[in-house]
């Protein structure tokens, strides 16, 4: 009777190794990754067309500034990623060299700036994104913000409506299924 208890569970245990080397990373993580940073999208229009700015820093990931303007007949864009472009409540002036979509010619520049401040206390986060093969976790805290923002382009200033516009400070964690080790 206790041979065959103990050889139930000698082939219990052995059936267990089998299936976790057959499956030897169905889920693997990334170690954690501290980021901060600043998110803040706005838009206005003035003059025949409407601007899109986008400001964007992360501690991990770089800065970037984008402008978009669309007229009528076509879209300008250009970028700019020499951030941090926000400091101490202070969004210094930032030029962005302008392409048009349809000639791929120089457009003119586009210049943006302004200030912000805190205007809300910081939110608990959990976000859960998916993208492809890789679940991207973070969690951390938001902190809302006022911008008053102006943007200039072609001999015409126009102030810019923002939101979102945050602060945060997240961890985030990266999980791969189905990758092996």
């Amino acid at each position: 009777m206790t041979y065959r208890k103990l050889s139930r569970a000698m082939m219990v245990v052995a059936l267990g190794a089998a299936v976790l080397m057959a499956f030897p990373t169905t889920a693997t993580a990334q170690p954690r990754v501290q980021q901060e940073g600043y998110v803040v999208e706005c838009s206005g229009t003035g003059d025949g067309f409407t601007a899109f700015v986008t400001l964007y820093e992360n501690s991990q990931f770089g800065d970037e500034a984008t402008v978009r303007i669309e007229t009528g007949e076509t879209t300008l864009f250009g970028s700019r990623t020499d951030g941090p472009f926000l400091t101490d409540g202070t969004i210094d002036e930032i030029v962005v060299a302008l392409t048009d979509d349809r000639t791929y010619l120089f457009a003119g520049l586009a210049t943006v700036s302004g200030s912000y401040t805190v205007s809300g206390k910081p939110t608990r986060v959990h976000d859960v994104t998916n993208e492809g093969e890789v679940i991207v976790i973070d969690v951390g805290t938001r902190t809302p913000l006022a911008v008053d923002l102006t943007f200039e382009y072609a001999g015409t200033t126009i102030a810019l409506d923002c939101g979102p516009a945050f602060a945060y400070d997240v961890n985030s964690l990266e999980r791969r299924f189905g990758t092996p080790g």
